[in-house]
């Protein structure tokens, strides 16, 4: 028997086919797997809810969006009933010549413009103006025949202290006064007319205003040519005052803008009106040193308002009262807010009409439009119920 061992080796346990070719076991199953033909164990793993906007939810916006048009039309009612006929104008306005000049292309379009203007701040809507040779051509919509008329004032305003009043004396064997479209007078004649109620001598300003208290309601040959660096004598609107005023503290140039609405203590018209910041820094400074006295608003010469002054008006804002109706201060406003004519102008003749109200307003496309609005919020509110909500047993 040989003691040599340096071959031998332990005998190894038997190795499967794929183990001795090289091949691996399969891997395991994974957590919960079942080989086939085998029944899951009762009851199974609950499954995760889908997510999504809840029924209730979406069902509720609806409600709510539909309610809530439903009052809007209800409430809104009114605005389907047939509204009032839209008054028409259709207007010739003769340009006036100033004494002693021609009027310039210029100055023919700058009147244009500004009679373009004050028919818009009335409101009205298709305005047009056209300029043939020295008249006007003008058409409107929504502009009554008094309204138009009052528009066609000069329009110079200016604001002036109230020195002395008196009542009027008229002559009874002359008409009642009336609105006057400025007269065109002569040189000399406004040269007289400046001389005597113009004057800075106190006795001459005496004869002045008894003179004039005799011819107030008559037309004024100083209408739109009084100079607003001296004093003045003139009458009010109504025929029934006569004033001796001072030179003007503000003129017409310096308001922004006015506006006329109901605001007097008895329901009345009154017409607000807004100055630039330097007037408005005049008015301040004025009111604060002279409450309790008077003041006049004048325009084209005539005293259109002379209230008292309560109180230091700071605002840069001011009322103007006056014998005013609906149509007249809106026209007073327009005036005042689309500035002085440079030429003076007449009416030579107004044709009104009116015409139905156009059926498709502003508060009925808006209802209207909320409606198609309503209906494709609630398609897509059924949709989203029916596709994407979450379902539950």
């Amino acid at each position: 028997m040989s003691d040599d061992h340096s071959g031998w080796q332990p005998p190894q346990p038997p190795q499967s086919p794929e183990t001795a070719t090289g091949f691996l076991p399969p891997p395991a199953p994974p957590p919960g797997h079942l080989p086939p033909g085998m029944v899951p164990a009762w009851p199974p793993q609950p499954v995760a809810a889908q997510s999504g906007v809840p029924r209730w939810l979406v069902a509720l916006v609806l409600a709510v969006l539909v309610l809530s048009y439903g009052a809007t039309v209800f409430f809104t009612k009114d605005i389907w009933r047939a509204g009032e006929p839209r008054p028409v104008v259709q207007a010739s306005l003769q340009i006036q010549q100033k004494p002693g000049t021609a009027p310039t292309p210029d100055a023919l379009a700058q009147t244009r413009k500004v009679v373009e203007s004050r028919l818009g701040h009335l409101g009205g809507h298709d305005v047009a103006v056209g300029l043939d040779g020295n008249t006007l051509k003008v058409t409107a919509t929504d502009v009554t025949e008094a309204q138009l008329r009052g528009v066609t004032a000069t329009g110079r305003l200016y604001i002036r202290p109230v020195i002395h009043a008196i009542a009027a004396q008229p002559d009874p064997t002359y008409p009642s006064p009336s609105p006057q479209t400025p007269q065109v007078a002569d040189s000399q004649r406004i040269a007289d007319e400046k001389a005597l109620r113009q004057s800075t001598q106190p006795q001459i300003q005496v004869l002045a205003l008894q003179f004039q208290a005799t011819r107030c309601g008559r037309p004024d040959a100083l209408a739109d040519h009084d100079d607003p660096t001296l004093p003045l004598v003139t009458c009010s609107d109504d025929g029934k005052q006569v004033y001796l005023l001072d030179k003007s503290i503000i003129s017409g140039d310096q308001i922004k803008d006015a506006s006329a609405r109901q605001g007097g203590q008895r329901g009345d018209y009154v017409v607000f009106v807004s100055f630039d910041d330097k007037a408005a820094d005049v008015w301040s400074t004025f009111t604060a040193a002279n409450t309790g006295a008077r003041t006049a608003f004048t325009v084209d010469t005539q005293v259109v308002s002379a209230p008292a002054l309560l109180e230091p008006i700071t605002t840069g804002r001011t009322q103007i009262h006056g014998q005013f109706t609906a149509d007249s201060a809106k026209s007073f406003a327009a005036v005042l807010a689309g500035g002085a004519l440079p030429l003076p102008v007449s009416v030579q003749s107004v044709q009104a009409d009116q015409i139905a109200p156009a059926f498709w307003s502003v508060p009925r496309i808006a209802v209207v439009g909320g409606g198609v609005v309503v209906i494709f919020a609630v398609i897509l509110g059924v949709v989203l119920m029916t596709r994407w909500g979450p379902r539950h047993r």
